[in-house]
């Protein structure tokens, strides 16, 4: 579902702002 994929977004963006 979708939800699969707005994890993988906000992961994303998570490891990018603690970078």
């Amino acid at each position: 579902m979708i939800s699969i994929l707005m994890i993988v977004t906000i992961l994303m963006l998570v490891t990018l702002m603690r970078s």
